[in-house]
């Protein structure tokens, strides 16, 4: 089978993307432009674009989230231009963390940047922690892009976890399991 899964993005916490928007859209439109117009053109069968769950409020980490609903809309483009061509689906996983993550990243997203804090002594969390966040395990969106592959859903599928975690709740499971203190 000719399928296509297009992971490529750039991954990166809202403040280093409010500080360097550019570093981050910029890479993400041109990857999008150039998978999708190739797919298109090599005629694959199937097509699954990874956005993320930040086109869902794009204000809050307004350029890495605005590049990945414009993927999305150029999907919807190809889709009205070229109805017998490649097929799309469109995923959007929450806040992914996993064993492979890069721990040495100081722009580490939450899960890795507070298991990476515990492990060098003390974690440290900003404001009162009761930010929430969904997350959900790297296995069960390679688990949920298959599954979407599969059955070629029309509409955007999320992928997330089953419930919101403050940020407080996350650290004080590492604590518990690393014994490093919050500040």
């Amino acid at each position: 089978k000719n399928y296509v899964f297009h992971l490529a993005g750039i991954k990166g916490n809202p403040k280093k993307t409010k500080e360097r928007p550019a570093d981050y859209m910029e890479p993400m439109l041109q990857f999008d432009v150039n998978m999708m117009r190739a797919a298109r053109e090599k005629n694959v069968e199937r097509f699954l674009y990874t956005s993320s769950i930040a086109v869902l409020n794009p204000d809050t980490d307004k350029y890495p989230a605005w590049a990945k609903l414009t993927g999305e809309m150029l999907i919807g483009a190809y889709k009205i231009q070229y109805p017998n061509g490649t097929k799309y689906c469109v995923v959007r996983p929450s806040n992914v963390y996993g064993r492979y993550d890069n721990f040495d990243n100081p722009d580490a997203m939450v899960v890795t940047s507070l298991i990476n804090k515990a492990l060098k002594g003390s974690i440290e969390i900003y404001g009162d922690g009761k930010q929430t966040r969904e997350f959900i395990h790297a296995r069960d969106v390679a688990s949920g892009m298959i599954k979407a592959m599969e059955e070629m859903p029309n509409y955007p599928v999320n992928l997330c976890g089953r419930e919101e975690t403050s940020i407080r709740k996350l650290a004080e499971i590492i604590s518990k399991y690393t014994g490093s203190p919050i500040k």
